[in-house]
């Protein structure tokens, strides 16, 4: 989960069963931003190990524990206290290139896989696994986006068209603006076929340098490679 959006004058109070948040040192210089980019320990459920962090409603895991999680979280981004926390702005991920624009307080839960504010005291949440999480924030308008990019929303640019839509409601320059591209699967663990990889390269010039290409280990060739050093064809 990633939250983002304003800090508060009180700091929160000392937690016992405290999460850890991962946090990026250019946007912990913004003193009026809180962020945090979730870990696994520190939380209240079991049903995915003892003490587990697990954010997201699910039909394994209860759903006192997973609020109680959230707001163990977002206290520890000093986002409220782990009594009262700020109200989370989330969204039912279908992964797309939609972005809900968060312009009240009240909890809405539309269908999308992105959202931008320039409300102060509301947290943006976005749930990830082998996703990436991508934050923008306007450092100059105090505005800040979030956005689920899978494969399906980053060939269709969602980064781009929520940095469009801040610049079309507060204003936003890109000059102003700090991206940071959370944790995510790393390519020794996804693998892809040339179908996905023609359609970065329909829209990105630089997709070749996404790409690594690998080919199934040969026990027999590689344990007699001399065998296969000749000029004809094996």
């Amino acid at each position: 989960m990633t939250t983002t959006t304003q800090r508060p004058a009180a700091q929160p109070a000392t937690l016992k069963n405290k999460p850890t948040a991962l946090q990026i040192p250019a946007l912990r210089k913004l003193r009026w931003l809180v962020h945090g980019f979730s870990t696994r320990p520190g939380g209240t459920s079991t049903a995915y190990g003892d003490q587990a962090l697990n954010l997201g409603f699910t039909a394994h895991d209860a759903r006192a524990p997973v609020e109680r999680n959230r707001a163990l979280l977002l206290a520890s981004v000093g986002a409220g206290t782990a009594k009262k926390p700020w109200p989370v702005a989330t969204v039912r991920q279908i992964h797309s290139d939609l972005i809900h624009v968060v312009r009240s307080p009240e909890p809405e839960r539309p269908a999308s896989d992105g959202l931008v504010t320039n409300v102060p005291e509301v947290a943006l949440g976005v749930l990830t696994a082998d996703c990436f999480p991508v934050l923008l924030v306007d450092k100059k308008n105090h505005a800040v986006g979030a956005f689920h990019a899978g494969w399906r929303g980053t060939v269709q640019r969602i980064a781009v068209k929520g940095l469009g839509i801040m610049r079309k409601e507060y204003g936003t320059d890109p000059g102003d603006v700090v991206a940071v591209v959370g944790p995510g699967i790393q390519k020794c663990c996804y693998e892809v076929g040339d179908e996905l990889k023609a359609k970065f390269e329909s829209q990105f010039a630089f997709a070749d340098k996404l790409f690594h290409y690998t080919r199934d280990s040969d026990p027999v060739r590689e344990k007699y490679l001399l065998l296969f050093m000749n000029m004809r064809a094996p």
